[in-house]
């Protein structure tokens, strides 16, 4: 039995025996939902070296809630030359960035969202496929977005959400595109930390691999992990509900 529900655009679809696990979120979906809460300060916005004026192509701004740490992750963030238009993933997030924005979304949707655990994030990845990739084992062409991918984006800048084929689960980009935070503690084995989220951690999991990175990188097991204050333009995410 399928549950679905909508938010600012975004539809979450899935099965009721775990997480239904959402579409990575636009830059368009999240800016509706700053102009609707107010949560953005109306001036221009500098991160690197790129300007926003109107609003914060990237979260890693300071229209975000002021807080050392996030002022001291800012010294950290690495801008790449990403093309930002409202159907691109949102990029240059933090695992903190992301914990502010699930803590809005959930006061005012009544929901529950979270990021996925390591575990959930395959599972959802897989769709039930055994492959390297959940279209096939080889990389072949124009599955993804990556350095070797063979789209129009390879090695250059994200894609629109949905420009490739979804995997047998409906959930598309979940290889290539923007690498993606679990709430997951990452171990260099697994120990069953990938199965729980951890308030806190000096290392969380990342999944998926991004435009910049080559084939390799971009397979269904591949584990990265990053700090969670740093920002990165290959760096995004998607959610789950429970």
């Amino acid at each position: 039995m399928s549950r679905e529900t909508a938010f600012e655009g975004v539809v979450v679809s899935g099965r009721n025996d775990h997480a239904a696990v959402v579409v990575q979120p636009t830059l368009q979906i999240v800016k509706v939902y700053f102009q609707k809460t107010g949560w953005l300060d109306p001036f221009e916005l500098d991160a690197g070296n790129w300007k926003f004026s109107s609003f914060p192509a990237s979260l890693a701004a300071r229209s975000w809630l002021n807080s050392p740490r996030r002022e001291r992750a800012a010294n950290r963030s690495y801008n790449y030359p990403v093309l930002r238009t409202n159907d691109r993933p949102v990029e240059q997030v933090s695992f903190y960035d992301v914990q502010e924005f699930i803590k809005k979304l959930n006061a005012r949707t009544g929901e529950r969202f979270r990021l996925p655990t390591e575990w959930e994030w395959e599972y959802a990845a897989r769709a039930g496929t055994g492959t390297a990739r959940y279209w096939d084992e080889p990389i072949g062409r124009n599955h993804a977005n990556c350095d070797g991918c063979g789209s129009r984006w390879d090695n250059r800048q994200t894609a629109p959400v949905r420009s490739f084929t979804a995997n047998a689960f409906g959930l598309h980009d979940m290889l290539g595109n923007v690498e993606e935070w679990t709430c997951s503690e990452y171990k260099d084995h697994y120990d069953g930390h990938e199965k729980k989220c951890a308030d806190r951690a000096s290392y969380y999991s990342l999944r998926g691999g991004s435009w910049l990175n080559k084939p390799r990188f971009v397979r269904s097991a591949r584990r990265n992990y990053g700090v969670p204050d740093h920002r990165y333009g290959t760096l995004g995410f998607r959610l789950a509900r429970d």
